[in-house]
């Protein structure tokens, strides 16, 4: 049985008598069945891609992320050029070869801790706003969003890095 559960859940599933198995087989009788979903455990998912280009038709250019019990992410935005892209990349490869966090290229115009709205055990969509951090219609940045826990580790794992290009 899979499905999208809630957290501090409990589900009732009823199973019919009359299901058969992969071997053909009757399950025989009704059966009820009880499963209690617990607090989900806190995540921090984004972008997958390296690169993303918000788009054009957009009247607020947001960048969103998706979480699931934090209160807060940290969130710093680096203005940067085209030209940028090549250290980017460097940048992303020294930071996954040797999980030394370094320094990204460009100029910080943000780094703020922002709450996330929504209720606890649902994964909640944030959306970080690139209009307050550009200077006319169009920018490139780099996003940069950590989850706020001590072990650098799983810091490390779930932060997400993406050039986001406004055009």
């Amino acid at each position: 049985i899979r499905g999208a559960s809630q957290g501090q859940t409990t589900y009732t599933v009823q199973l019919n008598g009359e299901m058969r198995d992969v071997f053909g087989q009757k399950l025989g009788k009704d059966q009820t069945l009880t499963f209690k979903v617990g607090t989900a455990e806190p995540r921090l998912y984004g972008q997958e891609q390296i690169f993303v280009t918000i788009d054009p038709a957009v009247k607020k250019p947001i960048f969103p992320v998706y979480t699931l019990n934090y209160p807060t992410l940290k969130v710093k935005i680096y203005a940067v050029q085209p030209d940028d892209w090549p250290d980017f990349k460097q940048f992303v490869y020294e930071r996954d070869r040797t999980n030394v966090p370094g320094q990204p290229p460009g100029r910080l115009v943000f780094d703020k801790s922002i709450p996330v709205k929504g209720p606890t055990d649902s994964l909640s969509e944030v959306d970080i706003d690139l209009s307050q951090v550009m200077e006319g219609q169009f920018g490139h940045f780099i996003v940069m969003v950590e989850p706020p826990i001590a072990d650098e580790q799983q810091r490390y794992w779930q932060t997400i890095l993406t050039w986001v290009q406004v055009t």
